[in-house]
């Protein structure tokens, strides 16, 4: 990468979901310290941000062929699609695919309306952004289910986006728990 970095960020292929999702967290929770604006407040206001530009982006992967689902049965998937390009390339015997990057963008964009309603009612700062990492874990462990998983690394026939998806929930509902008393707590001192 450092060789190369050009050939790496202006590459065909992009970067992994997750890992944007993580660095862009990071990063958003150091640049909010740093200048000392609320943290989760400002988590909840992007949240539905992100979760449009899922939908957004997923029909990008949509238009060039990547993220791609395994082959399916039109007879038993009537919505299986013929992808004549894929990753970018064009291919000479197409056959009929689940369309993962249409049900990453239209759940993607049910999340988007879940969490405009739910920052509406927000009981405490933090809701929406961890109420987001709980509800796409789990929805990019079922697409995964239904996607090619190519390259990607396996374990217990779990690709690496399905273990994070797991790790991701768990500490999810840990951390909403943890909130959720805190603002208890509070409210009855």
């Amino acid at each position: 990468f450092v060789a190369h970095p050009k050939d790496i960020i202006f590459s065909r292929s992009g970067f992994s979901s997750y890992g944007g999702l993580i660095f862009a967290t990071l990063l958003g929770i150091w640049y909010t310290r740093r200048h000392n604006l609320p943290v989760w407040k400002i988590a909840d206001i992007i949240m539905p941000a992100v979760a449009l530009g899922e939908s957004i982006g997923r029909l990008g992967c949509f238009m060039n062929g990547c993220c791609y689902g395994r082959p399916a049965n039109p007879q038993f998937t009537k919505w299986a699609l013929k992808l004549p390009y894929l990753d970018g390339m064009k291919v000479d015997n197409p056959v009929y695919r689940h369309p993962t990057q249409i049900y990453q963008s239209l759940f993607a964009f049910l999340i988007f309306i879940l969490l405009v309603s739910l920052n509406k009612r927000k009981k405490f700062d933090g809701e929406t952004f961890w109420t987001y990492l709980v509800v796409y874990s789990v929805v990019r462990f079922i697409i995964d289910v239904f996607r090619e998983p190519g390259q990607d690394w396996m374990f217990l026939q779990l690709t690496l986006a399905q273990l994070i998806s797991i790790a991701l929930f768990a500490f999810s509902v840990g951390i909403l728990i943890r909130f959720k008393s805190l603002n208890i707590h509070n409210k009855n001192q």
